[in-house]
Formats: structure tokens, sequence, C-alpha cells
């Protein structure tokens, strides 16, 4: 059943109500309204108008029912949207790739985590509780996720996986659509070479705006992606594994509450030589 809240609208509270909300896209307001509420048991449509005319680029898609928003995202209620360049731009011909980040959160809450809105609710177990479940016991006597980071009970997940692996072509460009769907993670990007001889990374585009020119990317300066951010890298590599990582940085303040930089490997990402007989992409 659904648990009132008699506070503000962005306490916590009824989290079994949902609905949609998109990031970036241009569409009217009357079909992303943030303040429609799909209950239990009932079911809604929404049916997006994009015009001819809408800028490429990487956007997504969340559930923004307020009271209940970062559990939903905890829960992994997330995904992309793309819109594809003109057919004949050269970006139209580079091979792409979803990077979708997800914040898994292992912390366990107090018990009276679903009367306290000031207590932390990314957790996978307060989302559990709110359900009427519990996960297994031993990810508690653990004390950590299995495939965690640094970060102990909190850690990233790419695509629905914790051990994420990408693949492109070895001398081609290879576009990374990320997109920061975690609850309150930050990232700060850039691509280490691993095994692969040489790697040029790229940041072309930001939020679905493209920059004049592409921004070089390195552990000194990454791409900064906040929580419901999202950017394009173009990553061009030797034959050989390099890695998407995340460069720790200090906590930040991110709507009045302590946030954190993810500090980790992120996805692996496999460049392979093209087939017999089909030339490498300049």
């Amino acid at each position: 059943g659904a648990l009132e809240n008699d506070g503000a609208s962005n306490d916590f509270g009824r989290p079994n109500r949902t609905n949609l909300h998109v990031h970036g896209l241009h569409v009217s307001p009357a079909a992303d309204d943030v303040y429609r509420a799909v209950e239990p048991g009932s079911e809604w449509r929404y049916t997006y108008a994009i015009p001819e005319n809408h800028p490429a680029g990487t956007f997504y898609y969340h559930p923004h029912a307020h009271g209940g928003v970062s559990l939903q995202l905890a829960g992994g209620m997330a995904g992309a949207l793309v819109v594809r360049d003109p057919a004949r731009s050269a970006l139209a011909a580079m091979a792409d790739a979803v990077v979708l980040l997800q914040q898994c959160d292992f912390r366990p809450p107090p018990l009276s985590a679903l009367l306290q809105p000031s207590t932390s609710l990314q957790s996978f177990l307060a989302l559990s509780r709110s359900a009427g479940s519990l996960l297994a016991p031993n990810v508690l006597r653990a004390g950590r996720a299995p495939g965690a980071s640094l970060r102990g009970l909190q850690h990233t997940i790419v695509n629905g996986r914790s051990a994420a692996r990408l693949d492109g072509a070895a001398g081609a460009w290879l576009r990374l659509r990320v997109i920061d769907a975690a609850p309150d993670m930050h990232y700060a990007l850039y691509v280490d070479r691993g095994t692969a001889a040489r790697c040029e990374a790229l940041a072309i585009a930001s939020d679905g705006h493209y920059f004049a020119s592409g921004r070089r990317l390195s552990l000194q300066r990454p791409a900064v992606v906040p929580p419901g951010g999202r950017v394009d890298i173009a990553v061009r590599c030797a034959e050989g594994v390099a890695w998407l990582r995340s460069a720790g940085n200090p906590s930040v303040e991110w709507y009045g509450r302590v946030s954190a930089f993810e500090d980790a490997p992120l996805a692996a990402i496999r460049f392979s030589p093209p087939p017999a007989g089909v030339p490498a992409a300049p």
C-alpha cells in the first residue's frame, strides 16, 4: 500500500506512485508532466511529439513522482533516449554505445527510515522495505555487495552490469553515450588505455549539446557529469583493452546534500581488429 507523508512534496512518501520525466527533449510540458501520478494498478501511455528539426543528442528518462524519485532511481528505473544525427553526417557513421550509469547502494537504513525524511533513501534495503520484502540476509553479513568498488556498500553498475564490457573496432572512433542515472553520484570520466598501445578520448557533447571542438580527456582533465547529466565521449584506440574510469574527488554539495565522486573503473572497452578485408575507419 501507499505510504502517506504530510510534509513537503520532496520528502519521502507514496513510494509506489510513479510517472516519467525526460531530460533534454524539446517536448510539450503537457506530455512531460512531473505532477502526473500513476498509481498502483493503473497505467498511463506517454506520447511525445518529437519535431523533425529536433537537435541530435543523448537524452534519458526516469521517474519523477515527488516523494519517491531517489528510491525508484535506486531500483533501476531509468533508460536512454537517442536522437540520431543526420544520415549523411560524419557522426552518424560513428559506432556508438549507451553507457547508463546507475548506483547500487546496500547501506542499511534505520528501521524507521521510511518515516524519516532526512534519511538517505537510495538504499536498496529501503527500497525492499517499502515494497514489503527484504533482500537476502547474506548481503548484510558480507558487509559489501559483490563487485563493489572502494566505496564499500555503494558502487556503480553500467547497463545493469557490475563488470561491464563494451566493444569497438581498433583504429575507429567509438561514441560512448554516457548517462548519469545515479540518484546522487558524480563522475569524473576519462579513458585509461590499459593494454591498448594508443588511445584518444574526446568529449564531444554535453547534455545534448555539441561542443565546437572535441575536448581531450585525461586523468587531470576528466569530463565531470552530475546526476541527470549526459556526456558523449569519442574514443579511438589501438588493438587491446581500454577502461572507462571515474576519478575520485572530494565530496561536493548537491542540492544541499553532500554527494561524492565515484572512484572506480566503470567498463572495459575491447578494441578488436576489423575483419579481414575491411579497412579500419580513418
